[in-house]
C-alpha cells in the first residue's frame, strides 16, 4: 500500500492574494501540468474580492501559471462547477454538476473559448443528441477524436 505526505509548499502562493473556494476536481495533463477547478461562488462573503478565476493552472513544481474562466457572454458556464478534463491535443473541457448543468464547454489551454455543446436547462434525459446532463467528466479518445461523456 502506497504512502503519500501533504507537502505544505505545494502549491505556491496564488497571485494577486487570491482564495480558492471548493475545488471540485484536480487533473494531471500530459505535460505534467497540473489543472484545478474550484467552485468560486462558495468563497466566503469576507473574500469575495480575492476570488481567483475558477480554472487554476499549475507547474509540476506547485508554481501558479495562470487562471482563468467563469461566467461570459460568449458561452453559459456551469451553475457549479465539477470536472475538468486536459485532453491530447491539449483543450481543457469543462463541466458542472448542478441544476440545468447541461452544458460541456471546450477551451485552449490559455481558456480561449472554443465550443459549447448543449444549453442550460435543456436536457430531454437519456435520448437528447443536443444536451448533456450535468457531465461529470470527459475523455477524449485519441485513436477516434471523440469525446466520451460521463453525464448526470
Amino acid at each position: 500500500m502506497p504512502t503519500f505526505l501533504v507537502d505544505p509548499g505545494w502549491p505556491e502562493k496564488l497571485a494577486n492574494n487570491w482564495v480558492t473556494g471548493v475545488v471540485s476536481v484536480v487533473a494531471v495533463d500530459r505535460r505534467d501540468q497540473v489543472w484545478i477547478l474550484h467552485r468560486f461562488r462558495t468563497v466566503p462573503a469576507d473574500r469575495k474580492d480575492r476570488t481567483a478565476p475558477p480554472v487554476l493552472e499549475f507547474d509540476a513544481n506547485g508554481k501558479f501559471v495562470q487562471g482563468w474562466g467563469g461566467p461570459s457572454d460568449a458561452y453559459e458556464w456551469p451553475a457549479s462547477e465539477h470536472g475538468i478534463t486536459v485532453d491530447y491535443k491539449d483543450n481543457v473541457w469543462i463541466g458542472g454538476n448542478g441544476s440545468g448543468d447541461d452544458i460541456l464547454l471546450k477551451f485552449t489551454t490559455q481558456g480561449k473559448f472554443v465550443l459549447q455543446f448543449g444549453h442550460r436547462g435543456q436536457s430531454g434525459g437519456n435520448k437528447d443528441t443536443k444536451n448533456v446532463n450535468r457531465p461529470a467528466d470527459v475523455f477524449v479518445h485519441a485513436k477516434t477524436d471523440e469525446a466520451l461523456v460521463a453525464d448526470g
